[in-house]
C-alpha cells in the first residue's frame, strides 16, 4: 500500500510526450524535445523534464484559452464570486481529455498540434532550469501566522522537496493561476493490518503535535514528503515501550 501511495506516474503527461513525439518540431525546440521525450512521465521532484512537461502544459493552456475567446471570462462579474473562478484552472483540467479526443471546436480555426508546436517554442526560449520539486515545494503557512506576524517564524515552517502533481496518485496539486507550488496534498496517509494491528502505519504532512514549540510539530515532514510512513500501535504495552516522553493530564 506504501508502494501504491509513492505512485508519481502521470497518465496525462505520457499523453502529451507522445504527442510531442509525433509532430514535427523545427530545430530551436530541439533540446526541450529530447528532455521531455527521454522522460517516463513520472512526477518526481529531482526531475527537470516535469518541470519542463509542467511548463509545456501551462503554455498550451494559455495558447487554447486565449483562441478561443475564454480567457475573456474573467472579465465577469460572476467570475469573481468567491472563492473565484479561474478560466486557466478549468482549462488546464479539461486539456487532456481535449487532447485525446482531438476535439478542436474551442480552437476558432486551428489544430493541437499547431498550439502545441507554438508552446514548445515558446518553453524552449526560457525552459526550467530548476528541477520539479524546488519549483513544486510551499512553504507550510500555519493559519494563524498572518494574524500574528509576530510569531511567524515559529508557525510557519519549511516543507521537505515533494514530489507528484494534480494528475498523480501521489497527489501534491497546484492553481496554475498561481504558479507550480503545491496548495494541496494528503494531510495524512494510513494502511492498516488488520489481521496485524501493530503493522500499521501513518504519517501526517507535519508531526503529531499542534503546537509550534513542540519537537514534534514538524519532525513527520521529511519522512512524509517520501511517501514513507511510521508505525502505528494499537498495543497498549508497546505503546508505553516505544514512547520517548510522558504526559499526565490533571486538573
Amino acid at each position: 500500500m506504501p508502494a501504491i501511495h509513492r505512485d508519481l506516474l502521470s497518465i496525462p503527461a505520457i499523453e502529451i510526450r507522445e504527442r510531442i513525439r509525433a509532430i514535427g518540431l523545427p530545430a530551436e525546440t530541439r533540446e526541450l524535445c529530447d528532455l521531455i521525450l527521454g522522460w517516463d512521465g513520472e512526477m518526481r521532484g529531482d526531475s527537470i523534464a516535469a518541470a519542463a512537461y509542467s511548463a509545456v502544459r501551462l503554455e498550451l493552456t494559455k495558447l487554447a484559452l486565449r483562441r478561443s475567446g475564454l480567457d475573456k471570462t474573467t472579465d465577469s462579474d460572476f467570475t469573481k464570486v468567491a472563492p473565484g473562478l479561474f478560466p486557466e484552472v478549468q482549462f488546464w483540467w479539461t486539456l487532456p481529455q481535449l487532447l485525446r479526443s482531438n476535439d478542436e471546436s474551442l480552437l476558432n480555426g486551428a489544430t493541437w498540434d499547431e498550439l502545441l508546436r507554438e508552446a514548445m517554442v515558446t518553453v524552449s526560449k526560457s525552459a526550467p532550469t530548476q528541477d520539479w520539486g524546488t519549483l513544486h515545494t510551499p512553504r507550510l503557512k500555519h493559519a494563524l501566522s498572518a494574524a500574528f506576524p509576530d510569531h511567524a517564524d515559529q508557525l510557519d515552517k519549511d516543507c521537505a522537496k515533494i514530489s507528484g502533481d494534480n494528475d498523480c496518485v501521489f497527489m501534491a496539486g497546484y492553481s496554475m493561476k498561481f504558479g507550480f507550488a503545491a496548495t494541496s496534498s494528503a494531510l495524512s496517509r494510513y494502511v492498516f493490518d488488520v489481521g496485524a494491528w501493530n503493522n500499521c502505519r501513518w504519517i501526517v504532512f507535519h508531526g503529531a503535535s499542534g503546537h509550534p514549540a513542540s519537537p514534534h510539530y514538524a519532525n513527520q515532514n521529511a519522512t512524509w514528503a517520501k511517501g514513507e510512513m511510521v508505525p502505528m500501535l494499537y498495543d497498549w504495552e508497546a505503546i508505553k515501550s516505544a514512547a520517548s516522553s510522558h504526559q499526565t493530564l490533571s486538573k
